[in-house]
């Protein structure tokens, strides 16, 4: 059984290295290596060739700048493999990864597969543990769909890596993308490759295979121009719920994640602009949106109970919503100066 690894590398040449030499060293042999060089301006080209030198199952495909989402659907539908797993350029696997998953392939008979993987922080390595289940297409209908929609607690990650997908199905995936995103590109390609109709089986498990980099979290740094993106990916998620008559629950838990992704975006802005008129008209910029403006509709009519969070969303008064993020801004600072005196007592 061969193996299809996809590495969007942009600008990489700090850490490819190490992402690349935990592939070529791994223990199963039968695999390729598609590197799809994003317009780097850097050497990241040059390190790529040179492992291309001394191995044959390394290829690289060079594109201008377009962003990850087209550099995976070039990666994919130039893959030659059975099955397709991702990598990104600053993480790595462990040395038996692809042996596990083509061990559980064979074992489970499952169209795709995802794993455990381990966040790697500057002084420490956590395990991110997951239920051992098996989800049939009627069940992931039922039960997970949420999943793939916006739900908070997910099951069905929204990545791309730590998983293995069978190639017809997420080669199908990238036929039926619509709209090329910026950003939320690997939730829109697992919505497409999850629930195809040809996905008969998917299996979790609670093996590691993954080592995630953790670096400063998108919400926590979100440009503004990224809601554009969001306004996309919000609309896919929205016509698929109505297309498919999904349950009320699962469109609350879709619009609640507009609360939240509108709040940390406030919350960007508040951090990042010092003048204040500036900031309050930035705020009403986020507002404007179109999944912004469904979500307001949404809880404006919604029979549902709701919280803070939300009231303050759907009050449409801007300067009554920064002052808001002010406070939310002042707790978070206390919070932190609690947890370090905490930390010095002990």
């Amino acid at each position: 059984m061969k193996i299809s690894i996809v590495i969007p590398v942009y600008n990489s040449e700090n850490k490819i290295k190490k992402c690349l030499n935990s592939i070529i060293n791994q223990s199963y042999k039968d695999f390729e290596i598609i590197i799809v060089n994003d317009g780097s301006t850097d050497g990241t080209i040059n390190i790529c060739n040179k492992y291309k030198e001394f191995d044959n199952r390394i290829f690289i495909i060079n594109q201008k700048n377009m962003g990850v989402g087209k550099a995976r659907k070039v990666g994919i539908t130039k893959s030659t493999g059975d099955y397709i797993t991702f990598v990104d350029a600053d993480d790595w696997l462990s040395r038996n990864s692809l042996e596990i998953m083509v061990s559980e392939i064979n074992r489970t008979n499952s169209d795709i597969i995802q794993f455990a993987h381990t966040n790697v922080y500057k002084w420490l390595r956590v395990k991110k543990e997951i239920a051992d289940i098996t989800i049939n297409y009627h069940e992931l209908k039922e039960n997970y769909i949420i999943d793939l929609l916006g739900g908070c607690n997910r099951t069905i990650k929204p990545s791309v890596w730590a998983k293995v997908y069978r190639t017809s199905i997420i080669k199908n995936a990238v036929l039926n993308i619509k709209e090329d995103l910026r950003i939320g590109e690997d939730i829109y390609l697992n919505l497409l490759a999850f629930t195809n109709k040809n996905v008969h089986k998917i299996s979790l498990l609670n093996k590691s295979v993954y080592y995630y980099k953790v670096g400063v979290g998108l919400m926590s740094n979100l440009p503004l121009n990224y809601l554009n993106e969001y306004n996309k990916l919000k609309k896919i998620q929205y016509k698929f719920i109505i297309e498919n008559k999904l349950n009320d629950e699962i469109m609350f838990q879709c619009q609640v994640e507009t609360v939240y992704l509108i709040k940390y975006a406030c919350v960007n802005i508040v951090k990042n602009i010092n003048d204040k008129k500036e900031c309050i008209q930035n705020i009403s910029d986020c507002f404007k949106y179109d999944f912004v403006k469904i979500a307001l509709d949404y809880f404006n009519n919604t029979k549902k109970s709701i919280w803070e969070d939300i009231e303050y969303f759907i009050s449409e008064d801007v300067n009554k919503y920064y002052l808001y993020i002010i406070n939310c801004l002042k707790e978070e600072k206390k919070n932190k100066n609690i947890k370090k005196i905490v930390r010095n007592l002990i």
